[in-house]
């Protein structure tokens, strides 16, 4: 049950929590960001079969305040893995990544257990979501990660691009 789950966020410069919580993919990993020095600490946390945390893992990634980020998690088999793309550097775009080796491998997704929760407690925006039943490759987020899908993408299960222009309303457009 490998899968894939891409979003930007912009973080606002007032979250001043620490672990404030980004996005929620129900009993498999949670991705949180911490204040340290005027930008953002990314975290993981993965769950075993019992839904208790096995591990966290604390990274180097930064992501600024008041700026749009690209993150995916991904998970292959027992390895989740957490993406940032760097484009700070327009000449020298890069993705950086932490590892996991120990998480949910049995996860079955059903209609009861398969949603994700994103945004809780945090400020700032969240943009262009992307859902896909497979683990996508480094080099394939990398390739796509800034450019609008058609939407019948093989694997691409759900897509949100929140550009319709209705307050409080957003379709998906996977097909």
């Amino acid at each position: 049950n490998d899968f894939s789950f891409q979003f930007w966020i912009n973080p606002a410069a007032s979250n001043t929590a620490n672990n404030i919580f980004v996005a929620d993919i129900k009993d498999v990993a949670t991705v949180r960001i911490s204040p340290i020095s005027n930008n953002y600490y990314l975290s993981i946390q993965c769950y075993n079969t019992s839904n208790s945390i096995v591990s966290t893992s604390s990274t180097n990634l930064q992501i600024e305040p008041n700026r749009f980020s690209h993150l995916a998690v991904t998970r292959r088999d027992n390895m989740l893995k957490l993406y940032l793309v760097n484009d700070k550097d327009l000449s020298n775009i890069r993705i950086d990544s932490v590892t996991i080796s120990n998480a949910r491998k049995n996860f079955t997704p059903t209609a009861n257990n398969c949603f994700v929760i994103m945004g809780n407690a945090f400020k700032g925006y969240i943009d262009e979501t992307r859902i896909w039943n497979k683990a996508l490759s480094s080099a394939t987020i990398l390739q796509d990660y800034n450019r609008m899908l058609i939407g019948n993408e093989e694997g691409l299960k759900a897509y949100w691009t929140f550009d319709e222009g209705l307050p409080g309303q957003f379709f998906d457009i996977s097909k």
